[in-house]
């Protein structure tokens, strides 16, 4: 799956204006080198950061866990981003053998009724979901929701299925004292599926089994 668009409406300083705020990306057609090279240039302040955290919203738990007010444009109005792919894909149910087609991700946010007696609770209520391409399952499914975990297979996402490496790559690609890193794991099961794959493995690539000797091939 692949991203082609993004829609943005009342979050940080994209405005709750109708239409929101739409940008277009490339998608790779497989056959020109770079074709699915999208790259966002401008001044500082312009927007860059809050488009790519548009983007991780409605799929990143984190990035939806650390959604505080600041981050509306105007309170009193909620925010909708809404991330499209170029193509329908299937996303499996939460009973077995069920699945059905998704278009996109969408991403909700608003601000907690004054009335609300859940007190000493988060000002924002936001939820991550799914965009259906047809009419199932119902709206306001627990289905539609990108964080209900699959009883029967667990998450819907793998560790490696999304990789964000944002601002704060920094401390995300390093080695830490007594753990490894989402990134240490991703390039150490990179290393694996490769050495695996060669007989001699070890012997054309050293430096990669002395980073991690318990995979070395004898």
């Amino acid at each position: 799956m692949f991203i082609k668009g993004v829609q943005v409406s009342n979050f940080r300083l994209f405005a709750s204006s109708s239409p929101a705020f739409t940008v277009g990306l490339k998608v790779p057609d497989a056959q020109n080198e770079g074709s699915g090279l999208t790259a966002f240039v401008g001044e500082n302040a312009c927007g860059k950061t809050t488009l790519l955290d548009a983007i991780a919203l409605p799929i990143v738990s984190f990035k939806a866990e650390g959604f505080v007010l600041e981050d509306f444009n105007d309170p009193t109005k909620d925010v909708n981003i809404k991330v499209l792919s170029h193509g329908n894909f299937t996303v499996e149910g939460t009973m077995p053998r069920s699945t059905f087609a998704a278009k996109g991700f969408s991403f909700k946010a608003n601000v907690r009724s004054r009335g609300n007696k859940a007190y000493l609770s988060s000002v924002v209520v936001s939820d991550q979901l799914f965009i259906r391409a047809g009419d199932k399952p119902k709206e306001g499914s627990p289905d539609l929701r990108v964080s209900v975990n699959n009883p029967f297979r667990g998450r819907r996402f793998d560790e490696n299925d999304v990789l964000l490496l944002d601002k704060g790559r920094t401390y995300q690609t390093r080695l830490g004292t007594n753990n490894s890193t989402r990134f240490d794991r991703l390039m150490e099961d990179c290393d694996f599926q490769y050495i695996g794959d060669k007989k001699d493995g070890c012997a054309e690539h050293p430096t990669t089994s002395r980073r991690n000797p318990r995979y070395n091939i004898e």
